[in-house]
């Protein structure tokens, strides 16, 4: 029976999509091959009895697997798989050898063969060499299309995604976060992640991996403004921590997300609701006013005695009321008018003990006993004592009306393990609701009745102008920790 009769017969059962080469010159060994895996297995398999003739059917067929003998006449086994890897380079090899064949089997390990079988063997040896073979195509295929399916989808997000390997370099990068950060995709490959982000603004995104990688949080964002077109975008980054079972970071995947119409949007409605309740707190004091004008004029027209009777409340009633104008005006001016903050070295603790003591006497009136725990030989920063003590004040204010029944309001300070110094303001108030929360820090959002909703917007403010961070962590009915880092 000839080598291709038994091809044949190999290809005639169903079997799985590898294909094999069997390179043996003796045809005994090489027919023996062939009937065993046309009877045992189901691969499909071709013989060849040289490397000459296996050159010509490797061209005009693919295969998965070589399995050539070492020793042969004219092109030996390893010149084969030497000229066959030209052309595929994913091509599996097993070599036959001999026990004195050790040099040429080292020679062909080096080459790319993955195993070696030496003479003589048995089949069943030699099937289960062939199966740990195309075990391991199988997973590298499986391996290969998840790797392009996960590239397909990357590139088809519009969001930005750059991934960075334990090394600190580029192991990925998408079309959108080549756009954002003006890249060239054969320049960004490899590069160190500190290099992407050489634009006005760009450290805040290398500070954020920095910050992710001495932590144990799997997910840290951070808004930054990136300038395209001479525009400025506002892109929310989320660096998001790849970590194997030991806690070890493997890497870091970047997430931008262009946010600006949503910021926008998010704007947009806070001052529709600004306008609305302007117009109401407007239109609250004004109509007590008119009223008590008519009254007058309609006494002035009653008589001297009428007059006199209603003046003292008509009068006391408009000077309430235009204070009440006054002090609506004076608020939006303040926000309107934030200083630059006058940054020097200071204490943040007396700043603290400074606010705290203003509300002192108050709170205790309303049932509210309030903790001061600051923590010993506390760093100096950088800061303005005005602006803090305005945010320091706003923030006990909203704590206090947070309890009209009373309750617990605790102001401590510490430093984290980045060198920030923090600071906690945590009450056991009514907490805030999840719609408000979204939109804490924006214009006229408030969750106090009659609030201007302008005191957290002004903390916000300062916050901002000492490159520090704030964060909310409320329920409803549970109270509310404002945690600032400085």
């Amino acid at each position: 029976m000839t080598d291709r009769e038994k091809t044949g017969r190999a290809q005639s059962k169903p079997s799985p999509a590898e294909r094999l080469l069997i390179v043996e010159d003796d045809q005994y060994l090489r027919d023996e091959i062939m009937r065993v895996l046309s009877r045992r297995t189901r691969y499909l398999a071709d013989a060849a009895g040289s490397g000459e003739e296996a050159l010509p059917m490797a061209e005009q067929q693919h295969y998965d697997l070589l399995i050539t003998d070492v020793r042969m006449p004219g092109i030996d086994g390893i010149e084969l798989l030497a000229r066959l890897k030209e052309s595929q380079p994913s091509l599996a090899c097993i070599v036959i050898t001999a026990f004195a064949d050790e040099e040429a089997t080292i020679r062909a390990l080096r080459l790319g063969a993955n195993d070696y079988i030496r003479k003589p063997f048995s089949i069943h040896d030699l099937i289960n060499a062939i199966d740990r073979q195309v075990m391991v195509l199988r997973l590298r295929k499986e391996a290969e299309r998840s790797r392009r399916f996960l590239e397909g989808l990357v590139r088809s997000v519009d969001a930005g995604v750059v991934a960075i390997d334990s090394r600190n370099r580029v192991a990925g990068i998408n079309a959108a976060a080549l756009e954002i950060l003006q890249l060239n995709e054969d320049d960004a490959f490899g590069l160190e992640a500190g290099k992407i982000f050489q634009f006005e603004g760009g450290e805040a995104a290398l500070e954020l991996l920095n910050e992710l990688g001495g932590k144990r949080a799997r997910v840290l964002e951070r808004e930054l403004i990136i300038r395209q077109a001479g525009l400025p975008i506002t892109y929310r980054i989320s660096a998001t921590a790849i970590r194997d079972q030991s806690g070890q970071q493997l890497g870091t995947v970047l997430l931008f997300n262009d946010v600006s119409q949503l910021i926008q949007s998010q704007k947009l409605r806070a001052w529709k609701d600004l306008a609305r309740t302007v117009a109401h707190e407007i239109k609250n004091p004004l109509t007590p006013i008119k009223l008590s004008a008519q009254q007058l004029r309609t006494a002035k027209d009653a008589g001297v005695q009428a007059l006199e009777g209603q003046f003292d409340t008509a009068i006391a009633n408009i000077i309430k009321n235009a204070d009440r104008l006054d002090t609506l005006a004076r608020e939006f001016s303040r926000f309107g008018r934030l200083p630059e903050p006058m940054l020097e070295p200071l204490e943040i603790s007396s700043v603290l003990e400074e606010a705290v003591a203003v509300f002192k006497t108050s709170a205790a009136e309303q049932g509210i006993d309030i903790n001061i725990d600051l923590a010993a030989d506390l760093p100096k920063i950088s800061g303005d004592r005005e602006a803090l003590l305005r945010m320091a004040t706003n923030l006990l204010s909203n704590a206090i009306d947070a309890m009209p029944e009373g309750g617990k309001l605790t102001v401590s300070t510490a430093v984290s393990k980045e060198g920030m110094v923090l600071l906690r303001f945590a009450d056991t108030g009514t907490g805030i609701e999840e719609e408000v929360r979204d939109r804490l820090f924006l214009p006229y959002v408030t969750s106090k009745p009659g609030g201007t909703g302008l005191g957290l917007v002004v903390v916000k403010e300062v916050v901002n102008s000492h490159d520090g961070e704030i964060s909310v962590d409320s329920r409803p009915h549970e109270g509310t920790t404002i945690t600032i880092s400085l």
